[in-house]
């Protein structure tokens, strides 16, 4: 599970990584917020994955290198 919140007083993005986590889920986590315009264009992140397990497949894989 991937679950995001915006912090204006620090104008960063704050991520947890939660449980099962998939390529694909971080790939479809990344495509939202690129095109969300309420973000600033030069975006920091944090991401805490401390709880998560990260799961990818050969399949996974090889698709992102493609894009």
């Amino acid at each position: 599970m991937i679950t995001s919140n915006f912090n204006k007083n620090l104008n960063i993005l704050e991520t947890k990584f939660k449980d099962y986590v998939t390529a694909e889920g971080i790939i479809r986590y990344i495509e939202e917020f690129e095109t969300n315009t309420a973000y600033p264009r030069k975006l920091k992140t944090l991401i805490i994955a401390e709880h998560a397990v990260l799961r990818f497949s050969t399949k996974a894989k090889n698709q992102s290198l493609k894009q």
